[in-house]
């Protein structure tokens, strides 16, 4: 725990040096185009491995918007569906239903793997449970990953975390499932990183891992809907 506070301290301080600028009153400031381009080239940068088994798209956190370690240039991860893989028709969704209760949405429950290696480090339970729409503040069901390098990657609002502290996790590995709780509003896995300088990166999704874990669930998807298509139905 102690280590997880010095870092979240370390990320403040940097974070709010590096984000000066943008800090500023926005409506008597605006950055030129160079200066944002400068900004940005200043951001580190981190490659992540996939989330989830099944398809899942990312909402980004503007920079800024929160200056909290793992919170700043996060993203926020949702697992989507709806496709009827027979035919390969229908568009991807986030829930099926009116989404009024979690069950409705294809990501609650579901599988997380660890998306870097490294030492499980801060892990918090929060046992509320948010309904779709709403938001109950608190800190979310959350841990961390710290690598060698000692760049940390943030995962909250997990409904279960089947790791602990002091674990020792590689990429691909199990580390708990979907959860809706703390502030979120339906359910979904934020993901942030920072540096082990406590700057906030911004988040690079590694495209060949995401491309293979694609293929292979696309295939799963098209067996298991060609093995029922075969099945005679019961009488």
């Amino acid at each position: 725990m102690l280590m997880r506070i010095n870092i979240m301290i370390a990320a403040t301080a940097l974070t709010m040096t590096a984000a000066s600028a943008l800090a500023q009153d926005t409506s008597e400031y605006t950055p030129s185009p160079e200066e944002v381009d400068r900004i940005a080239a200043e951001l580190p940068q981190l490659m992540l491995h996939p989330l989830y088994a099944e398809p899942y798209v990312c909402s980004e956190h503007p920079f800024s918007t929160s200056m909290r370690a793992g919170d700043a240039l996060g993203q926020d991860c949702m697992i989507v569906n709806g496709i009827d893989w027979a035919t390969n028709s229908g568009f991807m969704a986030y829930y099926a239903g009116d989404g009024s209760r979690n069950t409705d949405w294809y990501g609650w429950g579901k599988p997380v793997f660890a998306p870097s290696s490294g030492t499980v480090s801060g892990v918090h339970v929060n046992e509320t449970v948010n309904e779709p729409g709403e938001m109950i503040r608190g800190f979310p069901t959350s841990f961390s990953i710290v690598d060698g390098q000692g760049n940390v990657v943030v995962l909250a609002h997990l409904g279960q975390i089947v790791v602990e502290d002091g674990q020792t996790v590689a990429v691909g590995d199990l580390v708990g499932t979907v959860g809706n709780n703390g502030n979120s509003r339906s359910p979904h896995i934020h993901v942030g990183a920072s540096t082990a300088d406590g700057k906030p990166a911004q988040i690079r999704w590694n495209l060949v891992s995401s491309a293979l874990r694609a293929r292979d669930y696309i295939s799963r998807m098209r067996e298991e809907s060609q093995a029922a298509a075969d099945d005679p139905a019961p009488q």
